[in-house]
């Protein structure tokens, strides 16, 4: 477990160099082809729309100062969450999995006391 936890850091900072050197690569696109192409118009109507997102709660502003973070990290997360829950099937002490047996005796065994209820109606053969 901490070799998979020591590649998938390894895996992640990688992954992270890979989207600043994107993020430095649509930078340069856009002084290249201006301001109205279109993948220069995607990048900023993204942007303005995480911005506008923080501006309308300003309770959870503070938050988009973490967005270049997030920008970097986030596709490693998905990546990594999908090959971390692929080669972990077998390991079942992790999620919401219910670990617990399901005891039949006690559940055939269980009785309803309806004598105190007004809702139910008793119906005899």
């Amino acid at each position: 477990m901490d070799l998979q936890l020591f590649v998938a850091e390894i895996i992640s900072a990688i992954y992270g160099l890979v989207m600043i050197v994107v993020l430095v690569g649509i930078m340069l696109q856009i002084a290249e082809d201006g301001w109205l192409a279109p993948s220069s118009l995607l990048f900023f109507i993204v942007a303005c729309q995480m911005t506008i997102a923080g501006l309308l709660h300003p309770q959870e502003a503070t938050c988009l100062l973490c967005g270049v973070i997030y920008y970097i990290t986030v596709p490693s997360m998905y990546m990594l969450l999908t090959i971390f829950s692929v080669f972990n099937v077998h390991n079942v002490t992790w999620g919401t999995r219910d670990s617990k047996k399901l005891n039949i005796v006690s559940l055939l065994s269980f009785n309803f006391d309806l004598s105190h209820s007004k809702n139910y109606t008793l119906m005899e053969n």
